[in-house]
């Protein structure tokens, strides 16, 4: 949310390069929050940042490679690294490579961050301000898609 915050605030005259510019300009900052994976708390070191989703992809590449829409499971990565580190794990992401690991990444069907402030949190591409929690579930054939071959 930091980086998207500083791409689409500060940035805008850049265009779709706003984001790609405020990714290797925005120093990650702590965040100070709750993890709580299926109803246990999980300690993510140094957290700068936690993604979920419930797709392989992420834009155009392939963040969670395992990931399936049919499994009733949300794929989570937590941040931990600083500036440099995270740039490198995003190159690595990129590249389909898997060098420089998150430091967290599992399966889970409940997630629920809890903020020790209020937070900017980006949801499904929106951002969010002044949120002091978010919960994000999965239920067991909640969607249904449908395809013709």
């Amino acid at each position: 949310a930091q980086v998207a915050a500083m791409g689409r605030r500060r940035l805008p005259g850049l265009g779709r390069a706003a984001y790609a510019v405020a990714s290797t300009i925005t120093v990650p900052r702590p965040l100070h929050a709750t993890l709580s994976l299926d109803g246990r708390d999980v300690a993510v070191p140094r957290c700068t940042g936690v993604l979920v989703n419930n797709t392989a992809h992420l834009a155009n590449f392939r963040a969670f490679p395992g990931a399936r829409l049919d499994d009733a499971h949300l794929d989570v990565m937590g941040f931990g690294a600083g500036w440099l580190g995270q740039c490198a794990h995003n190159v690595s992401i990129l590249a389909g490579a898997t060098l420089v690991a998150p430091a967290l990444q599992c399966q889970t069907s409940l997630v629920r961050l809890t903020f020790s402030e209020p937070t900017t949190v980006m949801l499904d591409g929106e951002l969010i301000d002044g949120l002091v929690a978010v919960g994000l579930g999965v239920l067991p054939g909640a969607v249904r898609c449908v395809g013709t071959p």
